[in-house]
């Protein structure tokens, strides 16, 4: 991995790596906070949103979730892809980052936080909603016998009013409180009853 000093602004000096989110902010920490810790991660600002269940599969969250792992709060920053300037969301951004340094929060919790395409109407809490596109896969051609489709966004999906998915379509900015701890733990009571045991699962008979 790869790893060069960049310049931030005139005053600021920073390092880039050629490694996913997650790398950064492992490399970050265990290279630059060995004797003091971080105060905050802030992965962002990405270019495309992660409203909805999107969150489970994002190189941003995953960043931010890196640095709960590591006893670190954190944010995720997120915009839609047709808003071509920064600027709205960074200095929103920046007014959570301030919040959360004089009132932090809950240990092992997050905020993913997304700033829709336009006019800002609103700013809102709100829970994730599903995957907020229709998509579709159409054949594009082959390359070396093997066939290529490409990937399309028909039409956003309706969602249910107060969700994250909702209220970005609908031109807010979003601020979801995501968790380390994915468990479900009432599970485990099910698990538990499961019959066959699961020791008997572990060491099945010889098959009928």
């Amino acid at each position: 991995m790869r790893v060069h000093g960049v310049a931030i602004g005139e005053r600021l000096n920073g390092f880039a790596l050629d490694g996913t989110p997650t790398d950064c902010v492992h490399f970050a920490v265990r290279a630059f906070g060995s004797e003091q810790r971080f105060d905050l991660v802030v992965s962002g600002i990405n270019h495309g949103a992660n409203i909805g269940t999107v969150h489970y599969y994002s190189g941003t969250v995953g960043a931010a979730l890196e640095g709960l792992a590591n006893g670190i709060p954190a944010i995720a920053v997120s915009q839609s892809r047709q808003r071509e300037e920064f600027k709205t969301t960074a200095e929103f951004s920046a007014r959570v980052v301030r919040q959360i340094l004089a009132q932090p929060l809950d240990e092992g919790v997050l905020l993913s936080i997304n700033v829709p395409m336009g006019k800002i109407h609103c700013a809102v809490a709100a829970p994730p909603g599903l995957y907020p596109y229709e998509l579709d896969f159409q054949p594009f051609g082959e390359t070396d016998g093997d066939a290529v489709y490409k990937r399309e966004t028909i039409t956003p999906r309706e969602s249910k009013p107060g969700l994250d998915v909702r209220e970005f379509m609908d031109g807010c900015i979003t601020v979801t409180p995501l968790q380390l701890d994915r468990t479900h733990h009432p599970t485990f009571e099910t698990i538990a009853g499961w019959e066959p045991g699961r020791e008997s699962m572990l060491n099945p008979g010889p098959p009928d």
